[in-house]
This record gives C-alpha cells, sequence and structure tokens, in this order.
C-alpha cells in the first residue's frame, strides 16, 4: 500500500468527503483495495489448495510405503537379512578368534553359510516357507472341495 493510499485512507471523514473530488479519489482508493484483497485471498485459496493436495500425497506415499515394508516383511526379508547378518559374522570371527579366516576357508565357509541360511530361513517359526506350505494346502483344499 502507497503512502498517498494510506495518507488518503488515514483521513478525517469531512476532510476525506468535503469535495466531489475528494469522494471520487477515496471511492477509486477503495476499490482498488478490494481488487488487491480479492487478489491476495485467491493466491492465498490457491496456497492452500496446493498444501493440501501436497499432503495428501505425502499420507499415499506413507501409506504405500507401509504397505510396501508389510509386504517385505511378509516374504521373510527382515527375518533372513538379520539371520544371515549374524551367521556371516560368525562365519567369518569364529568364537575364539580375533581375526577372519583366510580368503579359501572364507570362501569355503561362506557357501556352507549360504546353505545353512537357507534351511534356517525355511526352519523359521511361521516364517516363508511355512506360509508358501500354508498357502499351497489351502490352493489344494479348494481343488478338492471344488
Amino acid at each position: 500500500m502507497s503512502e498517498i493510499t494510506r495518507g488518503v485512507i488515514g483521513m478525517p471523514l469531512e476532510m476525506a468527503m468535503e469535495s466531489e473530488l475528494s469522494r471520487r479519489q477515496f471511492h477509486s482508493i477503495a476499490q482498488e483495495l478490494l481488487r488487491d484483497f480479492d487478489r491476495v485471498t485467491a493466491e492465498r485459496d490457491a496456497l492452500q489448495e496446493r498444501l493440501n493436495a501436497a499432503d495428501q500425497r505425502i499420507d499415499e506415499l506413507n501409506q504405500e510405503r507401509k504397505s510396501l515394508i508389510a509386504y517385505g516383511r511378509s516374504n521373510g526379508l527382515d527375518e533372513a537379512s538379520t539371520l544371515c547378518s549374524r551367521m556371516a559374522y560368525d562365519t567369518y570371527y569364529p568364537a575364539g578368534s580375533r581375526f577372519k579366516h583366510f580368503v579359501p576357508k572364507a570362501q569355503e565357509k561362506l557357501g556352507n553359510l549360504l546353505i545353512k541360511a537357507a534351511n534356517a530361513i525355511a526352519d523359521l517359526p511361521d516364517g516363508p516357507y511355512e506360509r508358501h506350505r500354508a498357502r499351497q494346502q489351502k490352493k489344494a483344499e479348494k481343488s478338492a472341495t471344488a
């Protein structure tokens, strides 16, 4: 708002309405202020809509992220990762030793580790293998009743 507009609006009523010219000037400035107010209000509303849309998108992405994490956990990825990390540490740093095995021994042990990991994952309670077997049994029951 310019200094002239502030001066005109701040005028005493008798002075602002004294002549026809003063009334017209006051009216034009008031109309200009109304247009500015409407423009700023429209900008605020548009920004609020953009903010709401961004918030909704964030909520959707968080929901999708949670479902993907749950899907990964349901497939046993979290359990398998933890188990493999623990077994790899035990293989490379055997009990009672502060040093890694020599490379050929480590490679042989790593192969054995992968086999152990696959067997250990399959033996987890409510692990991926048990869930797979349960799904297969449900399929077999459905086909037997059909």
